[in-house]
């Protein structure tokens, strides 16, 4: 056979050697074709306990992982669109830090690695997307763009009429789809689906434009055992419909933007709960109690550090209060030894 022809399974073969970045869900992958494919664009939809949200996160931080281990080794470019103050749909950034930390990343560089911009209304989601397209074509390092609920602005119930909105969202996703397809950047989306009756796989927001341009679409729907998901893939480029279930994540998927003394008196209560009873020394029993304190009367200035956690705020906070101890300790070894020269002289 001439060089210049290949079979169909070279073909086949050599698309599933491309770079893909994994969801961290072997079973995912494998429904959408062995991971995220860059200059794809790829479409996740559910309802707020379908654990969507949970998955951005997820799929932004493993982006930032090596090649080899499952990543695409570069940046990433993110975008909120939506009501803010009503939803609160901006990145955990504490889910985040704790994912980081479980790949082994640094926190602080990972958050660094992460761009992120917002459009709260239609007018600025469309000057959004010359932002987005500048910064692909500046920072080549950019492999992965996720725009959250992408079509949340443009199918607002509120609009007098659907049409022009529907023209602003096929110029909004196709400017990036574009943009992302020239420079091999991956592309992922997410919305909330519409209504639908008698049980069927609802479509989701956005119309026929949505669901023609991506090129992969899966519906997610929280199971009934609640720690796993069920997967409908409902459109693939070169795989037919098909369906499974996996576990994602824990089950707090839905926790986003959660004010920081929540987040303190819930790691304040887990410690308690876990740590505190099964110490084995009463000192450090005593010890834990002085830090309790500590943490407690100082979440104020706490809240304002820029550190990615909760507990790493906390150990900060512990040494500063070890910090005190010391110089308490020694003000008063300087007073003792003061007096003692005092009474040797008399």
């Amino acid at each position: 056979m001439s060089g210049d022809f290949r079979t169909a399974l070279q073909v086949y073969n050599e698309g599933m050697n491309k770079l893909r970045l994994t969801t961290s869900s072997g079973d995912l992958d494998l429904l959408i074709g062995g991971g995220i494919e860059p200059g794809r664009f790829y479409l996740f939809y559910g309802e707020g306990d379908s654990g969507v949200d949970f998955l951005i996160h997820r799929i932004l931080i493993n982006s930032l992982l090596d090649r080899g281990k499952g990543g695409l080794g570069g940046r990433c470019l993110y975008v909120n669109c939506g009501n803010y103050k009503r939803e609160r749909t901006i990145l955990d950034i504490e889910l985040l830090a704790g994912m980081a930390k479980a790949a082994n990343l640094d926190p602080l560089q990972a958050m660094s690695d992460i761009y992120a911009v917002c459009a709260f209304s239609e007018d600025q989601e469309e000057r959004v997307v010359d932002e987005v397209c500048r910064l692909i074509e500046r920072d080549r390092e950019i492999r992965l763009v996720v725009v959250h609920h992408i079509a949340k602005l443009f199918t607002s119930p509120t609009l007098r009429t659907a049409i022009p909105s529907i023209a602003r969202l096929q110029k909004v996703v196709g400017t990036i789809f574009q943009a992302c397809a020239r420079n091999g950047t991956a592309f992922v989306t997410n919305c909330r689906p519409k209504a639908a009756l008698g049980g069927r796989i609802p479509s989701p927001e956005g119309g026929r434009y949505l669901r023609h341009t991506a090129s992969v679409i899966v519906y997610l729907r929280r199971a009934e055992r609640r720690q796993f998901v069920h997967a409908f893939l409902l459109k693939h480029y070169d795989r037919p419909q098909r369906r499974t279930e996996f576990i994602l994540g824990d089950e707090s998927v839905g926790r986003i933007t959660i004010p920081f003394r929540t987040r303190l008196q819930e790691q304040l209560d887990e410690l308690k709960k876990n740590l505190a009873p099964v110490l084995m020394d009463r000192i450090r029993a005593d010890a834990f109690e002085s830090l309790s304190r500590a943490w407690t009367s100082e979440q104020g200035a706490m809240s304002y550090l820029n550190v990615p956690t909760v507990l790493d705020a906390m150990v900060l906070v512990g040494e500063i209060d070890n910090r005190k101890l010391i110089l308490e300790l020694t003000e008063r070894l300087v007073r003792i030894e003061g007096k003692i020269d005092r009474l040797q002289k008399g």
